[in-house]
């Protein structure tokens, strides 16, 4: 491995742990600002039975996602939850 090659690869690590870094931060800023009116109840009735795994972790982190979870529970209702959690899940 040339000298090059090594400076690319720890550019490269550093960018990895950077954007890991600032997903993980997206995500909480994300969470905290989901108390307000359905997005509450979005996290009460769909993120609450939903496994904690990295496919959970995607979809909390989707803000598109989260709006389309918001959008079925409007015109669905929070008895369908499970539906909704499953089809948020197959989005991530």
């Amino acid at each position: 491995m040339s000298c090059i090659d090594t400076v690319v690869s720890a550019s490269f690590v550093r960018l990895v742990h950077q954007w890991t870094h600032l997903k993980i931060a997206g995500r909480s800023l994300l969470h905290g600002s989901l108390v307000n009116g359905s997005e509450n109840l979005l996290v009460n009735k769909v993120f609450n039975r939903m496994r904690d795994d990295r496919l959970t972790a995607v979809v909390r982190g989707d803000r598109l996602i989260i709006e389309y979870g918001t959008m079925l529970l409007k015109k669905i209702g929070d008895k369908r939850s499970p539906d909704i959690s499953a089809r948020m899940r197959e989005l991530g």
